[in-house]
């Protein structure tokens, strides 16, 4: 049983785990940054306990745990006695492998160790391990308290079923039902949302229409705050990884991804956001394939792409309809899923809009229907 948990990074990414599951009955370790400022830390944290406690959300028994069962270090070696380690670092593969092998070496045998990465798969990152079997992919959203389920990757590494189990509890536990997956569909969430986010920036490019249309065409039936200013709160070196990464295990999409990366490489150099930018204008295309279709052409375009795409993983891997859609809308925090929008009833008119899309663009690969 899982009774001693480290979070490791104080992003904000780590804080959020980490305010997430001190709301549970766990010893909690905070392992922050060497460079962090951990009087700082400890004294919002504790302001935030007590605010709680004068306002009655908590019991004075409840206070009392949580400060004698809550420890915020820089020291890794506070660590050592944890049950289960979750890295939250930079998006950095490198970073993340040397801290994985520093953790190794300081906790027991027995300790689960988690990467929350969202761009990189656990067969990648612990290949260096002494001992693979023990770690794992556990992946949160953001922000944990609204989205309560968690990517649980149980690789071919991962063979021992008495630790998938108590992994898999723990989550339970803890309300962040896993949604299990395995090698060949490791991260598949991330992964699901990058076609149609790589199709959008392809309509940018090669359309009239501005990146503040294109998020409000979106934001309905496909991704509830826009792709663009999705892209600029998660970040664009976390995306820009992503793309690189997730290219190589669904490279079908790959003619959708060229003229985005070059966008977010030119914004992450000139450290600017794209919903605020003065130089993504530039990189359209002054021979474009939508240009004259109305708003509506494009947004259903748009809506039959992301449907399709869906369809596509879920032939390809064989995905539960139902599981699938019920995930994507915890994702989405809002209805409909894909498979609860009326154009995929329709088989016909999915497959006339994707005709009609092929036709513009010249290119037969957008006209496969996967219904």
């Amino acid at each position: 049983m899982i009774k001693t948990v480290s979070v490791i990074g104080s992003g904000k990414m780590g804080t959020d785990i980490f305010y997430y599951l001190r709301d549970f009955d766990l010893n909690i370790i905070w392992k922050i940054s060497r460079n962090a400022d951990k009087d700082e830390i400890t004294g919002t944290f504790t302001k935030k306990m007590n605010r709680l406690k004068k306002n009655g959300l908590i019991t004075d028994d409840k206070y009392k745990f949580i400060i004698d069962n809550t420890t915020i270090t820089n020291t890794l070696d506070d660590i050592k006695n944890s049950d289960l380690t979750i890295e939250s670092i930079i998006e950095n593969k490198d970073a993340k492998k040397a801290l994985y092998e520093e953790i190794e070496a300081v906790v027991r045998p027995e300790t689960i160790i988690a990467s929350n990465s969202s761009s990189f798969t656990s067969v990648e990152l612990f290949k260096n391990m002494r001992n693979r079997t023990r770690c794992y992919s556990v992946h949160f959203f953001y922000p944990v308290k609204l989205r309560t389920f968690t990517e649980l990757v149980i690789s071919s590494q991962n063979s021992d079923k008495q630790l998938n189990g108590t992994i898999t509890d723990f989550l339970n536990t803890t309300m962040l039902s896993p949604f299990v997956e395995n090698d060949d569909t490791a991260l598949l969430l991330n992964r699901l949302s990058l076609p149609i986010q790589g199709f959008v920036f392809y309509i940018y490019v090669n359309s009239d229409f501005s990146i503040d249309e294109l998020d409000e065409m979106t934001i309905s039936d496909v991704s509830p705050d826009g792709v663009f200013k999705v892209f600029d709160s998660i970040g664009l070196k976390t995306i820009q990884n992503s793309v690189n990464n997730y290219s190589n295990y669904d490279p079908d999409f790959n003619f959708l991804y060229g003229k985005m990366l070059d966008i977010l490489e030119a914004h992450i150099n000139n450290n600017m956001k794209l919903t605020e930018s003065s130089i993504i204008s530039g990189f359209k295309n002054k021979n474009s394939f939508f240009s004259g279709l109305s708003y509506d052409d494009v947004k259903n375009f748009i809506l039959a792409f992301y449907i399709n795409s869906i369809l596509y993983f879920t032939k390809r891997f064989n995905l539960d309809k139902n599981e699938l859609n019920e995930i994507i809308i915890k994702n989405q925090l809002s209805d409909p899923g894909p498979f609860d929008l009326e154009i995929c009833e329709n088989r016909n008119q999915l497959k006339g809009t994707l005709e009609r899309l092929a036709e513009v663009t010249k290119n037969p690969f957008f006209k496969e229907c996967y219904l």
